[in-house]
């Protein structure tokens, strides 16, 4: 089924009662933080679940409510990218705070907070511009266990020149999550064991859509090598 703006896609099959054709492709104006989305849906047929006629009601079902809120986040990439592009989760994080009843009407939330993978790919690419894009103003920049620690955009970018992203040093950089955060999982190749090896795990601190602090904890290997922290400047600046 094709609409004037761009085509579309049926949902059948994923939820019950929703009309074909109720979201296109390309609507939006691309992927970018703060983009969001939500939809109502109503609590019956195999969003359901007795927990094997072990609670003797049927509520929302986990696997339900997760099918909700990915098939909501899965809809707002597909109305803002091109044909040929798409997205699926990697890592679902939920907690139930209350029980939904069969005939309930919920509603599913969906909105873009951050693109980890433009900082993975910059850090990969030596590219602190892009990083320096991501960064609140007041951004802030730490090495635990090592008191290095930057303050402002202006001064987490010199400490990245100046160190990690120096274009020495060749990263691997995979996302990830710790804590219940965002974050990134850095290695370092190193010459003499001919392979990648962990060097730290960058936990980033969202306010609104930008980054306002990167933490960055080094693996205890990490400390003892010259790409560790201890041949940046150990001091605070800004």
């Amino acid at each position: 089924m094709a609409g004037e703006e761009g085509r579309t896609i049926d949902p059948e099959g994923s939820v019950p009662g929703t009309a074909p054709g109720e979201y296109q492709r390309g609507v939006g104006d691309g992927l970018r933080p703060g983009a969001k989305r939500s939809h109502e849906f109503e609590v019956n047929d195999r969003l359901l679940t007795d927990v094997g006629g072990t609670i003797g009601v049927r509520v929302l079902s986990t696997p339900g409510m997760i099918a909700m809120m990915e098939r909501n986040a899965a809809i707002l990439s597909f109305e803002h990218l091109p044909d040929g592009k798409a997205t699926v989760g990697f890592e679902v994080c939920v907690k139930h705070v209350a029980p939904a009843a069969e005939g309930a009407r919920c509603t599913a939330h969906a909105r873009l907070r951050e693109i980890v993978g433009r900082y993975v790919d910059a850090w990969e690419r030596h590219d602190v511009d892009a990083i320096a894009a991501l960064l609140t103003d007041g951004a802030t920049l730490a090495m635990p266990p090592t008191p290095t620690w930057y303050h402002g955009r202006d001064a987490v970018v010199t400490g990245l020149r100046t160190g990690p992203l120096g274009g020495v040093l060749r990263w691997r950089v995979t996302p990830t999550r710790a804590s219940g955060q965002l974050a990134a999982a850095a290695s370092v190749w190193n010459e003499a064991a001919g392979r990648f090896v962990a060097h730290h795990t960058a936990v980033l601190t969202l306010r609104g859509t930008l980054i306002d602090a990167i933490d960055a904890f080094h693996v205890p290997s990490a400390l003892a090598t010259p790409t560790g922290p201890a041949e940046l400047k150990r001091s605070r600046m800004g």
